[in-house]
C-alpha cells in the first residue's frame, strides 16, 4: 500500500482474482476491435484469460498476432507495483517456482536470510491455502515464471535444480500442472 492509504484500510475489500472466461475474454477483444482470430487466440493464450492481461495485450490494437508482445514482465510489475522493497520483490519471483510452498519449501527456494517474510507471502492477494500448503494462482505462477525463464534461463534451470535437489528428487520427474507456455521458447525443464 501507498504510504497515507493506512487510514482508509477499513474501506478496502479483497476481491478474488479470477479470470475471463473464454466467451468473457473475446467478448472483450471484440469490443476494442481486436477480431483477427489469431491474435485472439494468442492473446487468450499469453493472458492465460487474466483480466489484467488480456485489457494490458488489447491496450497495442493488434491487428495480426505479430503485434502481440509478451505481457510477462508488465504483469509481473502490476502484481507486485506495491512493492518496493527488493527483497520482497526477489522473495515473490522465487516462491512462483514451486507448485506448492509450505515453510520448507519456501526456505529452500529464497534461504534464510529472508525466513521471515513466508508470512508476508502468504497474504498476498495471488497466494491461496490449500490445507497447509501454499499456492500461486495457476495464471500469476505461469507469467513469472515465464518472465524468470526468459530473462535469465541458466539461473531459472539454477533454481529448479537446486529445489529438486534439495529435495532429493531428479530434476527429470519433476512435473507441472499447466506451464506449456514455459517450454516454448525456455529450457526443456518443468517447473516443480
Amino acid at each position: 500500500m501507498r504510504a497515507g492509504t493506512g487510514d482508509y484500510l477499513d474501506l478496502v475489500t479483497g476481491l478474488p482474482l479470477e479470470v475471463f472466461t473464454e466467451a468473457e475474454a473475446r467478448q472483450f477483444l471484440t469490443a476494442k476491435s481486436i477480431t483477427d482470430e489469431r491474435s485472439v487466440e494468442v492473446i487468450l493464450q499469453f493472458s492465460g484469460r487474466l483480466p489484467v492481461l488480456v485489457s494490458t495485450l488489447a491496450e497495442t490494437r493488434p491487428a495480426s498476432e505479430e503485434e502481440i508482445g509478451d505481457p510477462s514482465g508488465t504483469a509481473v510489475d502490476r502484481f507486485l507495483k506495491w512493492e518496493s522493497d527488493p527483497a520482497r520483490r526477489a522473495v515473490a519471483l522465487a516462491c512462483a517456482l514451486p507448485q506448492e510452498l509450505n515453510e520448507d519449501v519456501y526456505r529452500a527456494a529464497v534461504g534464510q536470510e529472508v525466513a521471515e517474510l513466508f508470512a508476508w507471502l502468504r497474504a498476498l492477494p495471488f497466494v491461496t491455502d490449500h490445507g497447509g500448503h501454499y499456492r500461486y494462482h495457476e495464471v500469476v505462477r505461469t507469467v513469472v515464471l515465464r518472465l524468470q525463464c526468459r530473462q535469465c534461463p541458466s539461473q531459472w534451470s539454477q533454481q529448479h535444480t537446486h529445489l529438486a535437489d534439495t529435495f532429493q528428487q531428479p530434476s527429470s520427474t519433476l512435473t507441472a500442472s499447466s506451464n506449456s507456455a514455459l517450454r516454448l521458447n525456455g529450457p526443456s525443464h518443468n517447473a516443480v
